[in-house]
């Protein structure tokens, strides 16, 4: 447990067993420790922001309401994927942003919009959302949030296929997260980066990055992770021809999804083990550990997992010489793959509506917001110069609130957007030079003689 959340969390001990306990405080408390909790113990994360919001509302508490809509967005776009409750919440936070501006906030549900976005494939529009978010935590001064936003730019090229702008993205974010001592944030990156390489093949590059990131993750104590980065390293080492050491690796993998019982991972983890004894066409170990594999997919109701596992299963069935089970895994693998695909489109189709009534209410929000602005403009031009004006009798200076006397030239040039160009009417004109005025005058009467016609 790091400091933050030990600090957190006897704050919020005191504060339950306080009987005159300050509920806004409280409420304070509660998201602050949900949001740190959110990759080490997301279900309680969930319940604390839940219950911060259900308590913010009893109140009428706004900035609570917001950062618990913040953190029940998160964590329905990333740790328990449902996009519509995500975009519900999002959309609720987006609208009293406009009572309750924090910009802070609204890069997160940002982030979140284009986590949703990038996982629908408009790409374009997550790094619009992305390049967004990252200027206004830029303005907030929150380096922790910017290195967050850099690391999702580099995950999106990586999906892209941009890799060489996703290293450059990872290796900003990583810089950062040095420099302010994050060392959670510094090992998410050194696996993403070793990640990245792996996936282009430079495995000695990938080395130390995943090193590092293996002996952040056990000094943080993050399960979780931890089993991610050990996936990772057993790549390099498989590369490297060094199967026994992959093995291992996977099999901790394995065990930590055990522990904290992750079912999709430990199939994903239990696949990578058999392919490993695939490509040492050791084929029963291989055929062990690809139905075990399957039977993990399934509890886990993850159909991506299951078509995967069935694909490897006809692979191994096929080297095996075994067509009629090869022929079964084929069909198998097959007909998930189009639930797969048809449940995806369905789900796509339900989120986009969802993505167009949250944008709809975002820029009816924010017309809103600006005829607000307009309308108040309008009025503060209106009032500028309303009411009554104390001015000289004699010299016709006028008084401000202040008490302080002024020219009235000056004056109405300070209060309105009128300025002044200068002339002179015919009564002062006549008073301060006569005899011009009379030449003028005599010249205007003069009527010229019109010229006879020859």
């Amino acid at each position: 447990m790091n400091e933050t959340i030990q600090s957190l969390e006897i704050q919020l001990n005191t504060l339950m067993t306080d009987p005159q306990v300050d509920l806004l405080r409280k409420i304070d408390v509660m998201n602050d420790l949900a949001w740190q909790l959110r990759h080490v113990d997301p279900q309680r994360a969930l319940a604390l922001s839940q219950a911060a919001y259900d308590l913010a509302q009893s109140q009428d508490y706004p900035r609570g309401q917001l950062h618990s809509l913040r953190n029940l967005t998160a964590l329905n776009t990333y740790i328990f994927p449902d996009y519509d409750s995500a975009l519900s919440w999002a959309s609720q936070a987006l609208a009293q942003l406009d009572s309750y501006p924090d910009a802070l906030i609204h890069a997160h549900l940002l982030e979140s919009m284009a986590a949703i976005h990038a996982d629908m494939g408009d790409y374009p529009t997550a790094q619009a959302y992305l390049i967004q978010a990252l200027k206004l935590c830029r303005e907030a001064g929150n380096r922790q949030t910017e290195s967050m936003l850099l690391n999702d730019l580099g995950n999106l090229d990586y999906r892209t296929g941009d890799f060489q702008r996703g290293l450059e993205s990872f290796e900003q974010a990583l810089q950062i997260a040095q420099t302010d001592g994050d060392l959670d944030m510094q090992a998410r990156l050194l696996n993403n980066i070793g990640d990245l390489l792996n996936h282009l093949e430079r495995h000695e590059e990938a080395f130390p990055y995943l090193e590092r990131a293996l002996a952040l993750s056990q000094q943080l104590g993050t399960r979780k992770f931890l089993a991610n980065v050990l996936d990772s390293l057993s790549a390099v080492y498989a590369a490297r021809h060094n199967d026994e050491q992959a093995l291992e690796y996977l099999q901790r993998a394995c065990e930590l999804a055990g522990e904290f019982d992750d079912s999709r991972m430990q199939a994903e983890f239990l696949r990578n083990i058999a392919r490993i004894y695939q490509r040492r066409q050791t084929i029963e170990p291989a055929l062990d550990y690809a139905h075990r594999a399957l039977t993990s997919a399934e509890a886990a109701k993850s159909k991506p997992e299951v078509f995967a596992c069935h694909q490897l299963l006809a692979e191994l069935y096929e080297m095996r010489h075994a067509p009629e089970q090869a022929l079964f895994h084929y069909k198998q693998f097959h007909a998930v793959k189009e639930e797969v695909f048809n449940e995806q489109s369905d789900q796509k189709l339900k989120t986009l509506r969802a993505i167009h009534d949250t944008e709809t209410a975002r820029q009816e929000a924010e017309i809103y917001r600006l005829k607000n602005v307009e309308l108040q403009a309008a009025l503060d031009r209106v009032k500028q110069l309303s009411g009554l004006l104390p001015i000289c009798a004699n010299c016709k200076k006028i008084r401000d609130d202040d008490g302080y006397w002024h020219d009235v030239a000056t004056y109405i040039h300070n209060h309105s957007e009128a300025d002044f160009t200068h002339s002179m009417c015919p009564s002062c004109y006549e008073k301060l030079y006569p005899e011009s005025f009379k030449k003028r005058t005599t010249g205007q009467l003069a009527q010229p003689q019109k010229k006879s016609e020859v």
